[in-house]
C-alpha cells in the first residue's frame, strides 16, 4: 500500500517526535552522571558524524552558500547552539514533563515574535 506525501509527511513527523523524547529522555539519564557541557560535545560530535554521512549519500553536501548569506547563516547557527545548550541545562537540573512543556511554547514565540 503506496501512502500518500501527507500521510508520509505525518508518518515522519511521528516518528520524529518520538526521536526526540527518546533523545530527551537518554539525556536525562546522561545528566545523572556526565556533565552538561561533555554530554553535548560527544552528542555534537555524533549528531554531526550521521548527518554528514546522510548528506554525503543524499549529494546534499553540493549546497554552498554565498557570502551575502553567510551572515545570517552563522547568526542562525549561533542561536542554535545556544538554544540548544539552554534547553538541555534546563532539562539537567528540571523534571523532564516541565522541560518539555516549556519547550511546547516555543512555536507560540515565534508566532507571537513573527507577528510583529
Amino acid at each position: 500500500m503506496a501512502l500518500s506525501d501527507n500521510a508520509k509527511g505525518a508518518l515522519l513527523m511521528c516518528v520524529s517526535m518520538g526521536a526526540f523524547c527518546i533523545n530527551d529522555g537518554f539525556m536525562k539519564v546522561n545528566f545523572e552522571t556526565v556533565p552538561v557541557a561533555q554530554t553535548l560535545f560527544m552528542r555534537g560530535i555524533i549528531a554531526s558524524t550521521i548527518l554528514i554521512a546522510w548528506a554525503w549519500s543524499t549529494g546534499a553536501l553540493a549546497f554552498r552558500p554565498s557570502k551575502r548569506e553567510m551572515v545570517p547563516l552563522m547568526y542562525r547557527s549561533l542561536g542554535e547552539i545556544v538554544a540548544t545548550g539552554s534547553f538541555m541545562m534546563a532539562l539537567s537540573n528540571m523534571p523532564i514533563a516541565n522541560a518539555t512543556a516549556v519547550l511546547q511554547g516555543a512555536p507560540l514565540a515565534v508566532t507571537m515574535g513573527a507577528a510583529l
